[in-house]
C-alpha cells in the first residue's frame, strides 16, 4: 500500500477514533448531573454554550459543527424535549448574543457547584475536550491531496478563553469552599456584575453618599440592566452593607472572564464604559473649597486606577 493511501485511511480511524471519544465525553457529562426530569433538557442546553460559541466564532456555522453540537444534545436529551430542541435549532441557525453566550455561562458555573471536587475536574476536562472536537470542525486544512480539518485563528482563541473559563469556574469552587460569603455571586446577574467596580469605588472612603448611591442605580438602565426585583435587592445589599476585600477581588476576576470571550470592539467599549462610570461615582462624592476648588478623595482616586489597571491588564 502506498503511503498516501495509508495517510488518508490513518487519518480516517483517528477522525472516527475522535468521534467515539466526544460521544463518550458528552454522554460522561450526561452521567454527572441529575437534574429533575422537567428542568433536565433546558439545563444541560447551557452546557453546550462553550460549543456554541466556538462554532459561531468566525461569524459562520458549517454543517460538521451543527451535526456535532446536535449529536451532544441528541446525548443529553435535548432532542426529545420540544422547547428544548427548538431553541438549540435556534442557537444554530441564528448566531447567540453575548447575552445569551453570558446566560449559558452562568448556567455551567451554577450547575459546577453541584459536583464534589473530583467530579467538578471531570467535567471540566471534558467539557473543554468537546470544545475543541468541535473548534477543529471549523476549519479545513489542505496538506498535500489531502483535505482535514484544524483549529482556525478564531477558534483557537476561543479555545483559549474557554480554558481560562473552565478554570476559573475551578477556582470560584475553591474559593466557595474557603469562603461561603463568595457563594452569593453564583446566583447574580452577570450583567450586574458590571457594577460592582462602581459600587467599590463608591465604599472606598468607608461610606456610600447619596449621590453615589443615585449614580450606581442610574448606571442599571446605562449598562442595560434588567430592573427585575432581585437586581434591585442585590444592589441594595452591596450598597447597604460594605462587602469585604476578598469579595471584591474575586467579583472583578469573575467579570474579568465574563468580559473575555466578547469581540474586541465590544469588550473595548465595555471596558471604557465600566471605568468611566467608575470616575463619574468618585466624583459624585467629591468635595469642593474655594481653596482647592472640587476634589475627589485619595481612596477613590486610587480605587478608580486600581480598576483600571485590573481592567487593563487583563485586556491587554
Amino acid at each position: 500500500m502506498d503511503s498516501y493511501t495509508r495517510s488518508l485511511i490513518d487519518r480516517y480511524h483517528e477522525r472516527q477514533a475522535e468521534r467515539k471519544d466526544y460521544e463518550l465525553h458528552s454522554l460522561r457529562i450526561a452521567e454527572l448531573f441529575d437534574f429533575p426530569l422537567d428542568q433536565r433538557p433546558l439545563t444541560l442546553l447551557g452546557l453546550l454554550t462553550p460549543l456554541l460559541a466556538i462554532a459561531w466564532s468566525d461569524g459562520k456555522i458549517g454543517v460538521h459543527e451543527q451535526d456535532a453540537i446536535m449529536r451532544a444534545g441528541e446525548i443529553y436529551g435535548i432532542l426529545t424535549d420540544e422547547a428544548a430542541s427548538k431553541r438549540l435549532v435556534t442557537l444554530l441557525t441564528s448566531r447567540p448574543s453575548t447575552g445569551e453566550i453570558d446566560d449559558g455561562w452562568q448556567t455551567i458555573s451554577r450547575v459546577s457547584y453541584a459536583l464534589p471536587p473530583d467530579e467538578l475536574t471531570v467535567f471540566t476536562s471534558l467539557l473543554y475536550q468537546q470544545v475543541k472536537f468541535v473548534g477543529e470542525l471549523g476549519q479545513k486544512h489542505s496538506f498535500g491531496h489531502l483535505i482535514d480539518f484544524q483549529l482556525g485563528q478564531d477558534e483557537a482563541e476561543l479555545l483559549h478563553i474557554t480554558q481560562d473559563r473552565l478554570a476559573d469556574i475551578m477556582n470560584e469552587a475553591v474559593d466557595a469552599a474557603e469562603h461561603p460569603e463568595l457563594a452569593e455571586l453564583r446566583e447574580v446577574d452577570e450583567r450586574l456584575m458590571q457594577l460592582i467596580p462602581l459600587v467599590k469605588v463608591a465604599w472606598a472612603d468607608g461610606r456610600v453618599s447619596k449621590r453615589e448611591r443615585q449614580m450606581i442605580f442610574d448606571s442599571i438602565s446605562h449598562f442595560g440592566i434588567e430592573r427585575t426585583p432581585e437586581n434591585i435587592a442585590k444592589l441594595a445589599e452591596w450598597l447597604d452593607l460594605q462587602p469585604d476585600d476578598a469579595f471584591f477581588q474575586h467579583s472583578l476576576e469573575k467579570l474579568g472572564f465574563q468580559l473575555a470571550d466578547r469581540e474586541n470592539d465590544t469588550l473595548q467599549t465595555t471596558k471604557y464604559e465600566i471605568i468611566s462610570r467608575c470616575t463619574l461615582v468618585a466624583d459624585a462624592s467629591g468635595t469642593y473649597s474655594k481653596d482647592e476648588g472640587f476634589r475627589i478623595c485619595d481612596e477613590e482616586i486610587h480605587t478608580v486606577k486600581e480598576i483600571a489597571k485590573i481592567l487593563n491588564g487583563r485586556f491587554a
